[in-house]
């Protein structure tokens, strides 16, 4: 009988350990990809995928190593939310990206602004492996957007000479795309 009761408490014990460990390996916080995928169901939401090509119009222009550059860049995602005073969606959508943004691994590179206009600039990964960098602008009378840079070996030497070539960049489709956003 006592030896029914151990294997009985064993296996309840056993049970226990299995229930919390799959409790806490699904929880798991909120992040920037998963925050896109949501809202880019939501109508409130204009939400862009590009890749480099499709929105600079003179690549084919610039050297061979500045092209190079330009193609450890996979992937533009866009996400713009406006805000229309009418309703708290804008400060909820607010609230639950500077919330995400706040977690460890999203690393600061650049932050401008005040409260009711910033900028900040973010990053993923660790050392010269970046994964990924964020650009987050809000402006409370128009809105905010979020955009993720994606890419292979974005270490910063090669994320500073991207920047370098923005000057020779023809981006005025990605400007019009904005632009669009925040007139109308």
């Amino acid at each position: 009988m006592k030896k029914t009761t151990n294997m009985i408490s064993l296996f309840t014990k056993i049970a226990l350990m299995f229930t919390i460990l799959l409790l806490v390996s699904c929880y798991t916080e909120p992040s920037l990809q998963r925050y896109f995928v949501d809202s880019s169901e939501n109508k409130v939401f204009q939400n862009i995928s590009l890749s480099p090509q499709s929105f600079i119009k003179n690549a084919e222009s610039l050297s061979e190593e500045n092209r190079a550059q330009l193609e450890n860049i996979t992937k533009l995602n866009v996400l713009m939310l406006k805000n229309d005073s009418k309703n708290d969606v804008y400060e909820t959508e607010l609230n639950k990206l500077n919330k995400i943004l706040k977690q460890e691994q999203y690393k600061p590179l650049l932050n401008a602004g005040e409260p009711s206009k910033s900028m900040e600039v973010l990053y993923v990964g660790e050392g010269k492996q970046i994964k990924e960098i964020i650009f987050f602008g809000n402006d409370k009378s128009t809105g905010f957007v979020v955009a993720r840079v994606l890419g292979n070996d974005l270490s910063p030497e090669n994320i500073y000479k991207i920047m370098l070539l923005g000057n020779q960049l023809d981006m005025s489709e990605l400007s019009k795309i904005i632009g669009d956003f925040t007139q109308g």
